[in-house]
């Protein structure tokens, strides 16, 4: 079920990443404001799975904090620049 759930999650933040930079483009507040808290979102799910995920024999699950953490830079970039 946490593949599912965290599965959703993330497509769910990249539509609305997507969406909201569409509609209100990359310098409006509120873009800035959703990548911020997206990539809080992030963090917070890297934590989670570095907690739960770095007990298991899984490649995937070791991995994926990194790339949720390079994501959530990459947000963070987006909104200061």
């Amino acid at each position: 079920m946490k593949w599912i759930a965290e599965g959703i999650t993330h497509i769910s933040i990249g539509v609305l990443v997507i969406l909201v930079t569409a509609v209100d483009g990359p310098k409006d507040a509120t873009s800035q404001l959703v990548y911020v808290v997206s990539a809080c979102v992030l963090v917070v799910l890297a934590a989670l799975t570095a907690a739960t995920g770095s007990r298991t024999s899984v490649v995937w699950f070791r991995i994926c904090p990194f790339v949720l953490s390079t994501a959530a830079a990459l947000l963070i970039l987006a909104a200061l620049i």
